[in-house]
């Protein structure tokens, strides 16, 4: 016995290791609704993906307080598909811990598109607020500054141009409970303002079919939107 191990044994273990990142790439759930309560912020988790590697690691999911949101499936645009879909200019970011251990120092990573203009448009967040008027206040532009896996998501670079800036929150989400984080846009007359919602946090993270996209109208347009385009 030489006590080397065959790279035939080891060819299992590493082709593991190279799932586990893109664990969220395999989950085909729907957005979750999760319903609200008066419990001060945090609510109950709805149903949880079945799919052992998704569970381990891809266990955030978002969306939104907005009754009328809706899912985009694999036909709409990189920025939409397979996303949450909001046309509201006011509503609560809710990110929900669906694995069975807390997920900690979770983040909420919020994206815009890279050549929006430097005026007219604005993202109000948090709690206290923080109003982000200028690209100057999304400085980030890859996934790994944020220390987010990589996965196929198209908005973010190399694919997509999205900058995205890094929002803290809380050091402990127990499972089955939401962080909810108040949201206010401003559009203007912005052709292209759109803004994507993902989270992440020490070994775990929101799949790319698990994120929330919004598109408010134009301002006094009354217009309501599908991606990428006006609809009525």
């Amino acid at each position: 016995m030489t006590g080397k191990v065959s790279p035939w044994k080891l060819a299992p273990m590493l082709a593991l290791f190279v799932a586990l990142p893109l664990a969220g790439c395999m989950s085909d759930r729907e957005a979750l609704v999760v319903p609200e309560d008066d419990s001060g912020g945090l609510t109950q988790a709805g149903d949880v993906d079945e799919s052992f590697l998704a569970r381990l690691f891809a266990v955030l999911t978002i969306d939104t307080t907005d009754p009328a949101q809706w899912y985009a499936d694999g036909n709409a645009s990189p920025w939409f598909q397979y996303s949450t879909i909001t046309n509201a200019e006011s509503f609560n970011v809710r990110v929900t811990n669906e694995g069975r251990s807390a997920a900690r120092n979770v983040q909420l990573l919020v994206a815009v598109p890279g050549d929006l203009p430097d005026v007219g448009w604005s993202v109000t967040i948090g709690s206290p607020a923080v109003v982000l008027s200028s690209l100057d206040d999304f400085p980030h532009e890859r996934l790994l500054e944020a220390h987010y896996p990589w996965l196929p998501h198209q908005v973010y670079r190399n694919q997509g141009n999205a900058r995205f800036m890094i929002l803290t929150g809380p050091k402990v989400l127990p499972p089955g409970k939401t962080w909810e984080v108040p949201v206010q846009l401003f559009r203007g007359s912005t052709a292209n303002f759109m803004v994507h919602f993902d989270a992440t946090g020490w070994r775990a993270f929101s799949g790319p079919r698990a994120d929330v996209t919004a598109e408010p109208p134009f301002q006094d347009s009354g217009e309501r939107l599908a991606p990428g385009g006006v609809i009525g």
